[in-house]
């Protein structure tokens, strides 16, 4: 995949957010694992993994985000 500049992702690198809710360890593994395998791939790849509060992760949920 080449960005507009024709850039490979793996020259560029991208950040991406992983969402899930606050005492849903399933969903906060497997966020950790992705994040950890992203990084062995190329350490460019950058995944933000955050704990929402239940009402605060439907909410995003909801929204597309």
């Amino acid at each position: 995949m080449k960005s507009p500049d024709g850039k490979s992702v793996m020259d560029v690198g991208f950040r991406i957010q992983m969402l899930y809710n606050q005492g849903n360890t399933t969903r906060q593994t497997i966020s950790e694992i992705l994040a950890a395998s992203l990084a062995q791939i190329n350490d460019k790849f950058q995944v933000e993994i955050l704990g929402l509060p239940w009402p605060a992760y439907l909410a995003a949920q909801r929204a597309g985000q």
